[in-house]
């Protein structure tokens, strides 16, 4: 499909320059061309590839990501005029307004130690990824080219995922690539991968941290699965990802891949009958892995046990991230204004895992609700398509766990929007002109 200034197709793509007498794109045509590549490799496929500087991991995902999503957010700023590019400049400046504010508050009033101070840093990075979103939406070829991009990466994830369960974690890592530790490598296991009770760890392909790859892959993998040709290939991804998905070891990852697999159904329930072996091939494949004891190097506990442990045997009842939800509710009584505004730095315990009230406890409602109707306006949830399946499964799962805060969760996000939107509207485009020749043919 050709976009040109004249279309009125999202606006014109403020990166291209377009010659007056042929109407074709030239000059600073190169963001567009190589972003999607950039996006995909550094920011989906490799998160946590980067070099440590004094004890510090530098990742080269937010070393880029936030430059391109402070690009982004300039062209939302600098456009307030369309009222996607209006909520996104409230947005920002809203959130950028607390957050300072929050910020030299705290660090006036309070001793605060410098591992606080990166963590205020890092939720303000996190909102500020979401710049991805008006950055490729302004640029839909390049936002088209990227689903061809994220669905390779999307693959090699899964593949080493599986290269993990098969011969371990250890044996597979590429320092600084894959992940980036000191001298031993059980550092990373023993960072929130560890299952205890268990004797084994979370599978986390190239994102150190089980629960950020499986909310990563829930997010991504619809769209990958959505741009494969044929129903075979599709099949074989989502065995693959619904085995990998078990050994993340993480419930809310489970619940999101119901979600998916769910709507995956739905909208393939005409060839139900090619659906279902796909689902045996999937548990076939899995007990194959714990008959022949091939995972014994990452995860010696069988699969049954694995699933039993973190989703049927698991007790709710004892959820300490609730326990901080209700903890920061109670504490509104002695400042209300604190749930507008938020509190950028908590003296008390802070939520990281449960998307809505963690924004909340950080930015206030107002922020909060300005983020869920960026989203809205992009995502357009009520027109349903598998390819927003992810999503769907996200904000369920985001009650237990969203990642929102960690890289590259937010920057994941900016990107999916740009591209359902981008989809959308090439498809309300498509169908207006099939409507157009329909009349002229029968005129």
């Amino acid at each position: 499909m050709t976009y040109t200034p004249q279309s009125g197709y999202l606006g014109p793509p403020e990166l291209a320059v377009y010659d007056a007498r042929t109407g074709r794109r030239r000059g600073a045509w190169t963001l567009g061309a190589v972003l999607p590549v950039i996006l995909a490799v550094v920011i989906v496929a490799f998160p946590k590839a980067g070099i440590p500087a004094g004890g510090i991991p530098f990742n080269f995902s937010t070393l880029i990501g936030l430059p391109l999503a402070a690009l982004g957010w300039l062209y939302a700023l600098g456009n307030l005029r369309r009222p996607i590019d209006m909520i996104g400049g409230m947005l920002i400046f809203v959130a950028l307004v607390l957050w300072t504010g929050g910020f030299l508050f705290a660090i006036t009033h309070h001793n605060i130690p410098l591992r606080d101070i990166a963590m205020m840093m890092f939720a303000m990075a996190a909102v500020f990824g979401l710049g991805l979103a008006p950055l490729l939406r302004r640029m839909p070829e390049a936002a088209i080219r990227s689903v061809r991009f994220i669905r390779y990466a999307v693959i090699f994830l899964l593949a080493y995922a599986m290269l993990q369960i098969a011969f371990g974690a250890d044996a597979v890592a590429i320092n600084y690539v894959t992940a980036i530790y000191g001298a031993d490598f059980e550092e990373v296991l023993k960072k929130h991968n560890i299952l205890h009770g268990l004797d084994t760890y979370k599978i986390f392909a190239t994102y150190q941290n089980g629960n950020m790859f499986s909310i990563g892959i829930i997010l991504t993998f619809p769209l990958a699965l959505h741009s494969l040709r044929t129903l075979p290939q599709k099949l074989i991804l989502l065995a693959l990802f619904n085995i990998v998905i078990v050994y993340t070891a993480s419930f809310s990852a489970y619940v999101g891949a119901l979600v998916i697999n769910v709507m995956f159904f739905v909208t393939h329930q005409r060839r139900v009958a090619v659906y279902l072996p796909a689902m045996v091939l999937a548990a076939a494949l899995g007990g194959w892995l714990y008959v022949g004891q091939l995972c014994s190097g990452a995860t010696n506990c069988a699969l049954v046990n694995l699933l039993t442990s973190r989703a049927i045997n698991r007790n709710l009842s004892e959820n300490e991230r609730w326990d901080k939800v209700s903890n920061w509710f109670g504490s509104l009584d002695d400042s209300p204004l604190t749930l507008l505004v938020g509190e950028i730095y908590q003296t008390g315990p802070t939520i990281r895992e449960v998307f809505v009230f963690s924004v909340a406890q950080n930015f206030g409602a107002i922020v909060l609700i300005l983020m869920l109707v960026f989203i809205f306006i992009y995502l357009r949830p009520l027109r349903v398509r598998f390819y927003k399946a992810g999503f769907y499964a996200y904000m369920i799962s985001s009650f237990g766990e969203s990642a929102f805060w960690a890289t590259p969760t937010a920057f994941i996000i900016g990107i999916l929007l740009a591209i359902i939107y981008v989809l959308d509207s090439q498809e309300e485009e498509q169908a207006a002109q099939d409507l157009l020749s329909d009349r002229r043919s029968t005129a």
